[in-house]
């Protein structure tokens, strides 16, 4: 239950808290990608962990997107 604050200190940590809120929303990476702008093939390598390193405004988009405020 993500109705709290998160406190994430690594984009390892953020991508492990951004699936898991996909999956509790019951949303697809698909309907991330038309949700948030980024392509399918992006969210799936982050969440695949194929890209180590995400930038920061992606993971902000995500967590955006997953209804998480960023601050």
């Amino acid at each position: 239950d993500y109705s709290g604050d998160v406190v994430v200190t690594s984009p390892e940590q953020a991508r492990n808290v951004m699936v898991a809120r996909r999956k509790d929303l019951c949303l697809t990476v698909r309907e991330i990608e038309n949700l948030s702008g980024l392509t399918v093939d992006h969210v799936a390598k982050i969440e695949a962990e194929i890209r180590l390193n995400p930038q920061l405004d992606t993971l902000i988009t995500l967590a955006n997107t997953c209804g998480f405020d960023v601050v």
